[in-house]
């Protein structure tokens, strides 16, 4: 199958790592596995993207972090994938962020999730919501 360079819905997969939730003060939001195991082998990256809407319950400060890990098995052994994997902190109501590329090999443990950690300072009973995507490129589209 011919295809050219603007056609990258054929070289990458979006895959929705945390649904929109509701995170407490000091939650970690963990995404569910991402099987990156594919046909062809090698050669796939991943970008996480973070974001957050308004918080409620009026915090004197707010941190949004987030973060690629892996895993072997996809439920054991989660590991942090170093410091390219990190998205840029989130400190203000209704912001995004991405991470730079992640390369996935060599060392691919075979599973991938988005960890996303939330800090509200004082306030009262504070949440914020926050979500998280996971573009992955050089997947098989087929």
């Amino acid at each position: 199958m011919s295809f050219t360079k603007r056609d990258i819905w054929r070289l990458c997969t979006t895959v929705g790592a945390i649904d929109p939730e509701s995170a407490s003060a000091s939650a970690t939001v963990n995404g569910d596995a991402v099987d990156v195991r594919f046909a062809g082998g090698g050669g796939a990256s991943v970008v996480l993207a973070i974001q957050c809407g308004a918080a409620t319950g009026g915090p004197s400060a707010q941190t949004v972090d987030g973060k690629v890990q892996d895993s072997a098995d996809g439920s054991t052994g989660w590991a942090d994938l170093g410091t390219g994997s990190v998205a840029t902190q989130l400190t203000a109501d209704d912001t995004f962020s991405q991470s730079a590329g992640i390369n996935l090999t060599p060392g691919n443990k075979g599973y991938i999730r988005a960890v996303v950690t939330v800090a509200l300072t004082g306030g009262a009973a504070p949440t914020i919501p926050v979500g998280a995507t996971l573009v992955i490129g050089g997947r098989d589209p087929a």
